[in-house]
C-alpha cells in the first residue's frame, strides 16, 4: 500500500514516487479565447528528473501546445501552503483577478481529479481499483462523499489490491 499523501504514481511512467521530494507536478498553460486569458491543463504528477526510472528519458518532460509550467511536488502538499497553493489555480483572488472570468483551469473535473490525489488520502491508490469497484457495485448505496472517505478508500484497496 502506497503511504498516502507521501507517495504517488507517475503520470509518465508508472511508478512510485517513493517521497515528495523526488515528485515534481507540471502542467501547460494554453489560451483560452472564451476567457480571453491563459488557462492550466494536463496538471500531472511525474519523477523529477534526477528520480527518473527511465535513464535515457526523464518522466519530467510534458510537451504540448502551450507554455509548460512546473512546481516541486513539496510545495503543493506543505500543510501551510500547499491548499492555497491548489485553490489559486481555481480563482487566484480579488487581489490578482478583480473581476473574476471564471476558474483557470481549463476543465475543471480534470483539475479536482488532480486535487484530490494531492489531498484525499488513500484517493492515489484507490482510483486505480475504481472501476472494477463500480463493475462491482462497491459504492451502491453511498453518497456522492462516500466514494471519496478516507475509510473507505483504504476498505477498496483492501478489497482489490492483488487482484
Amino acid at each position: 500500500m502506497l503511504k498516502p499523501l507521501t507517495q504517488f504514481y507517475c503520470d509518465c511512467c508508472g511508478e512510485i514516487i517513493k517521497e515528495p521530494s523526488q515528485g515534481r507536478l507540471e502542467w501547460l498553460f494554453v489560451f483560452d479565447p472564451a476567457k480571453f486569458d491563459y488557462v492550466t491543463k494536463e496538471h500531472r504528477i511525474v519523477h523529477d528528473g534526477r528520480y527518473s526510472p527511465r535513464p535515457r528519458m526523464n518522466c519530467y518532460n510534458l510537451y504540448g501546445n502551450g507554455k509548460i509550467a512546473d512546481a516541486p511536488l513539496t510545495k503543493f502538499l506543505d500543510a501551510q501552503t500547499g491548499m492555497a497553493e491548489l485553490l489559486s489555480f481555481i480563482d487566484p483572488g480579488p487581489k490578482e483577478e478583480p473581476k473574476y472570468t471564471g476558474p483557470g483551469v481549463k476543465d475543471l473535473r480534470e483539475y479536482l481529479e488532480f486535487m484530490r490525489r494531492l489531498t484525499i488520502p488513500h484517493y492515489e491508490e484507490a482510483r486505480l481499483y475504481w472501476p472494477q469497484a463500480i463493475r462491482d457495485n462497491f459504492f451502491d448505496g453511498g453518497s456522492e462523499t462516500f466514494v471519496y472517505d478516507p475509510v473507505n478508500l483504504k476498505r477498496l484497496i483492501g478489497e482489490y489490491e492483488g487482484e
